[in-house]
C-alpha cells in the first residue's frame, strides 16, 4: 500500500483506501470492506507485530484478537491515516 501512495501527486490521486476485513476479525459470518480511516502498527507485550485498522464507523479491527487499546503497544508508528478526516496524533486514530 504505501508504494501506491508515493504515488500520490498531480498525475495520480487517491481518493479512498478500503480495508477488507475476515470473519475472524470483523466477528461477522462473511468478509467485510470498509473505508480506512487510519492504520496503525506497533508491537505488544510479547513482542508481536499487531495492525489496528480504524475504518469510517469508528470501528478498531485488530490483527490479534486480544489487543484493540493502541496504549497497550510499543513502537507505534502510523502507516496510513485518511487526512480528509482524521486529522489527529495516532492515539486518537483509535
Amino acid at each position: 500500500m504505501s508504494n501506491l501512495l508515493e504515488l500520490e501527486g498531480p498525475t495520480c490521486l487517491i481518493e479512498e483506501v478500503q480495508v477488507i476485513t475476515a470473519p475472524w476479525v470483523n466477528g461477522g459470518l462473511s468478509e467485510r470492506m470498509e473505508k480506512l480511516i487510519c492504520l496503525n502498527i506497533g508491537y505488544d507485550q510479547k513482542g508481536e507485530c499487531v495492525l489496528l485498522h480504524t475504518v469510517a464507523s469508528g470501528t478498531v479491527y485488530s490483527s490479534t484478537p486480544d489487543c484493540l487499546d493502541v496504549s497497550s503497544l510499543s513502537d507505534i508508528q502510523t502507516i496510513y491515516q485518511d487526512m480528509k478526516i482524521a486529522h489527529s496524533p495516532v492515539q486518537e486514530c483509535v
